[in-house]
């Protein structure tokens, strides 16, 4: 229901905004409009299951920690520059990532635990798949954050609605507080997505995806005052790892810019 309704809001804000941009797209633009409403879907929808199953803190460390894993696929696919120092961090981020996994997978012997952590990749390798999308569009020319966000608002809310027909878990909100946090998440949804998608277009992936990471230790933080959530030596070195890393390549990026 959270998808549905992030959805939703982001597909009725974007049909009301007035579309002053005049493209003409081939088949290749459009199948990219719709692989990125595809993956948003996913990545959201992956997020929701994996904060069901493991601690806040541990879902936003592995599913925030995009800027690597942008670098490579730029570096890969769009030919944007890779050197030593690049690899250097890649393997610290990954050293970072192994042991926040293995701290989530500690916690208990239950599986759940194993499938959150899965399922927060899922969400990482979805939101790094639509920043090269994005990319790819800015490139050709044909980037519309008007369209993108809508194909992410109506493909979200048509494969939730399946699901929820399908599993008959429709649940609307009957109380006043739950329509103003449904609200909220909605309006929260549009300002981050829509700004993100302008900034994606326009900036270097790596130097924007960079900015993502900074929220990993805020949730640990919250996690640990307001959840009662004890932070293992695995999540402090492996969150302490993966923002290094995230920092120095901002910092590089940020020269590289200047």
């Amino acid at each position: 229901m959270v998808t549905f309704y992030n959805q939703a809001v982001l597909l009725i804000f974007v049909i009301c905004l007035p579309w002053n941009e005049s493209m003409t797209y081939d088949w290749y633009d459009l199948l990219l409009n719709l692989l990125f409403g595809l993956g948003d879907t996913l990545g959201k929808s992956a997020l929701m299951i994996a904060l069901s199953l493991i601690s806040a803190g541990d879902v936003s460390a592995i599913s925030l920690n995009k800027p690597i894993p942008a670098s490579i696929i730029a570096c890969i696919l769009l030919g944007e520059s890779f050197d030593v120092f690049d690899g250097v961090l890649v393997v610290i981020n990954c050293v970072g990532l192994v042991l926040i996994a293995e701290s989530a997978n500690g916690i208990s012997k239950d599986s759940s635990n194993v499938y959150g952590v899965l399922c927060a990749f899922v969400a990482l390798a979805s939101f790094v798949f639509i920043y090269f999308v994005a990319r790819v569009l800015a490139r050709k020319g044909k980037a519309n954050p008007s369209l993108l966000s809508f194909m992410a608002g109506w493909i979200g809310v048509a494969l939730s609605s399946v699901y929820l027909a399908l599993t008959n878990a429709w649940h609307f909100p009957g109380k006043l507080d739950d329509v103003l946090m449904f609200l909220g998440l909605g309006c929260s949804t549009i300002i981050h997505f829509y700004s993100l998608t302008k900034a994606l277009l326009t900036e270097n992936m790596m130097f924007v995806a960079s900015g993502m990471s900074v929220t990993i230790p805020i949730t640990y933080i919250y996690d640990a005052l307001f959840t009662q959530h004890k932070l293992a030596w695995q999540n402090i070195v492996g969150a302490l790892l993966t923002v290094s890393s995230t920092l120095l390549l901002f910092t590089k990026t940020s020269c590289k810019e200047e």
